[in-house]
Parts: C-alpha cells; structure tokens; sequence
C-alpha cells in the first residue's frame, strides 16, 4: 500500500489539517473495488453504527479536541482476537520492532486467550492483557457488562497518555470507541463501518488480501505516521513463533515416554477448532488416523486444548490403531513444540495449524466456511502446506457465528472426503522418504 503524504515529523498541523476523523490516509490502487469479503451488515448492525455514530457527533464537544503530540513517543497496538490471528500479526510486530529500534515505547494489547502466543511473538515491547468483548467464547453476561468494561479501561488508558493506537482487528469498532474514549489523539484502523466513526486514520479495506498483508499495510501506515521509513526487507515476513529449550525438551520428553521417538513417522490430528461451523467429522479423522498408521507405521498423536478434550478422545475412540491424546496436557509452547516434532499435522482451520506452520512441519488444511485465501496457511514453501475446501456453492462464506441449533444446516465441511485427505497425506510424508 503506497505511502500517504508527508511524514509527521515533516508537517503535524498540517497532518492534522489532512487527516479528519473517518478520512482515508490513503488509497489503494484497487481501493474502488467493492470488496467482497465483508459480510453484509444485519439490520441489528446497521442500527448499532447508527448509534454509534449519533454517540460520536454529541459526545465530541463533551471530550474535547484531543492533544496534539509534536512526535509519537508512545503506542498501543490492539490485537484482540485469537492465537491463528495473534500469530498472523506476527511478521507486522516484526516489522515494527525492527524499524522503530526502541524509539518509540510500544504497548502489545491481547486477549487473555492470546498471551501465550504473544509472549512468544516478536519482543515489540509490554505486553498487556485484557478480555476484549465478543472474543471470550464464554456465556455472554449481563448486556451492560462490556460497557463497564470499556469506560474503566478508557479511563486507565487515558492515564497512560498514549500518541498513537493502531487497531489490527479490521472491524472491531469497540476498541476504536475505547481508544477515542481514552484520549489518544491518532487512531489508525480499517476503513469499515462502525469502526471508522472513531478513528483519525481510516484505510480503505478494499481487494483480497491475506490477514498478514492486512497488517503489514496497517502497521507501514502507523510507521509514516511516526516519520520512519517502511523499507521493504529482502526476506519473507514469516510467522513467527519463538520457542524456549525447556518447551523442547518437554516435547522430547513426552514423546519419549510414550515411544513416540523411535524413527517412525508422528503424524498430529488436531480435530478442533473455535467455532463448531468449521468441525471435520470425529469419524473421519479415526479413518486418517488408522490409514495412515496402517500404509506408513505412523505414530498419531491426537492435540488440543483443555476445551477440546472431549472432541479429541472421540476421534481416539472411534480409531482402531493405537492413538495417543495429548489434549489439555501441554502448554502452548509444549503444543508447538511437539508439532515441530512431527512429520506432518492434519486439522481444521484453527491457530495450532497456523502454528504447525509458524514452526516448519508440513501441514493439511480442512476449509469450509472460511476463506484460505484469506486467512490460509502463510508460508514461503506452499508445496508443504496443502489445503483441501469444502466442495460448497456457500463456501465461503465467512461466517462462523452460527448458533448451535442451525448447525445441522451448514454442513460444508462434510462435503470434504476422507479420500481426499488421504491423498494429501500420502504425498507429504511420501516426500519425506
């Protein structure tokens, strides 16, 4: 995305003069395409960025014209969501680490969810926890409960006195509402409805694009605003996930315990994901499961996390072959360390995919209601990452909201074969000899 105007350390009045509220910073070339990947807005959504709107025109005058910082010595970047997403952000973090080189005091926000993955991510700064609305995946309390919420930690971040925020969540307008909240005088995020209404810097979501591009083109645009040049790093911006010698040798030890180590091939099943719409059938994984320990000796390895210990042991029992279920026992970093192990992880689109990718073992990718190019596996060896989609005129249609009871009606995922799957499997670890 093409640089926008003078720098800030070049002209900030006229920065401000430049940039109104909800105004584009800048322009893609493709930025007059409709774009097709927004779910169109429910009435119920509609009439909440109305409110949302009427709240920002009253409530201006109240709060006041923010301070204007002559430089941008301190930031808040907001990641709200979940690990695939925490780690999608990584190669920006990078970026950002790597250009401001310590000038400019950074603030990584995250989900309570997300921490892990943050503290293994790149070392932009603090990190700092908070249970974002709308990502708990927990019982949704009492309706005025997020905005408590939200004016307790406006008031904290105001105290903090931060320049600059950027919101990598293309449109999570609750935490453009708590950063207008909390004073900070430059917003940077997505041009998307109601988000828009809060920031100072909108840039247009417009064309297809990878979620790591999406943040790349965030974070180069809050790097011109701080009067840093973006430069454009030979190498490609790879996920990025750090892992300690006590998270191996945990692995190891593990794997040795259950003699898993004895030169035969590990395969993952990793059968869960964060929304039930994206679920592979438990039976189906049995069937990978015991093909590929039949054709290829290979030991399986069944993972999750505490919450997906039920899914994990359905698919083990339906297995004939023997199948070892990690699920709820290892840290995250205990998770990556054991994919690094393995020959290959077969799964739904979920983060511990994108992480078996973060950590360079080839991967099978099961998409339906998702889109792969999207929010696909991010590598710079796409041979060893496959991905195999739902054979659904709906698919995709990127939504994974759908409640419990409507469930047997979007049943994409079905559609892909075990058949398929197994083919994939045969070539990736057929590669490896």
């Amino acid at each position: 995305m093409p640089a926008c105007g003078r720098s800030w350390a070049g002209a900030p009045a006229s920065l401000w003069k430049r940039t109104m509220p909800g105004q584009p910073l800048c322009r893609a070339s493709n930025s007059s395409m409709p774009d097709e990947t927004l779910p169109r807005p429910s009435s119920r959504e509609r009439w909440r960025a109305g409110l949302l709107w009427l709240f920002r025109r009253l409530s201006a005058p109240i709060l006041g014209r923010p301070r204007r910082p002559s430089s941008i010595q301190r930031a808040l970047i907001i990641r709200p969501d979940h690990l695939g997403d925490v780690l999608f952000a990584a190669p920006a973090l990078e970026r950002w680490r790597e250009t401001t080189a310590g000038r400019i005091e950074t603030t990584l926000s995250v989900g309570p969810w997300s921490r892990e993955a943050a503290e293994h991510g790149p070392p932009v700064g603090d990190i700092e926890v908070f249970p974002y609305p709308g990502f708990t995946r927990a019982p949704k309390g009492p309706p005025w409960a997020p905005y408590v919420l939200l004016w307790r930690e406006a008031w904290r971040l105001r105290r903090r006195r931060y320049d600059l925020a950027v919101i990598l969540r293309f449109d999570h307008w609750w935490a453009g509402l708590l950063c207008y909240l909390a004073g900070i005088p430059l917003r940077l995020g997505y041009d998307t409805m109601p988000l828009r209404h809060f920031l100072t810097h909108a840039v247009p979501y417009a064309g297809v694009q990878h979620e790591v591009q999406r943040n790349l083109a965030l974070i180069e645009q809050a790097l011109t605003l701080a009067g840093l040049p973006i430069g454009r790093p030979d190498d490609f911006p790879r996920l990025i996930f750090r892992l300690t010698e006590e998270e191996r040798e945990a692995a190891r030890r593990l794997l040795a315990g259950r003699r898993l180590n004895d030169g035969r091939p590990l395969v993952v099943l990793h059968p869960s994901a964060g929304a039930p719409v994206k679920e592979w059938p438990a039976e189906r994984f049995a069937e990978v499961g015991d093909a590929l320990a039949r054709q290829f000796g290979a030991h399986i390895l069944i993972t999750g996390a505490r919450s997906d210990i039920s899914q994990a042991w359905k698919v083990a029992a339906r297995m004939r072959e023997e199948a070892v279920v990690t699920a709820g026992r290892t840290t995250l970093g205990q998770l990556a360390a054991l994919l690094a192990e393995s020959d290959l992880v077969i799964g739904v689109d979920s983060g511990p995919l994108h992480l078996a990718v973060a950590v360079g073992t080839p991967t099978i990718h099961l998409f339906g209601p998702a889109d792969p190019v999207l929010f696909g596996p991010w590598s710079d060896r796409p041979a060893e990452h496959v991905v195999i989609r739902a054979h659904c005129p709906c698919a995709p249609c990127n939504r994974l909201d759908f409640p419990r009871a409507e469930l047997p009606r979007h049943r994409c995922m079905e559609t892909i074969s075990t058949a398929e799957v197994l083919r994939a499997a045969e070539e990736l670890l057929g590669r490896q000899g």
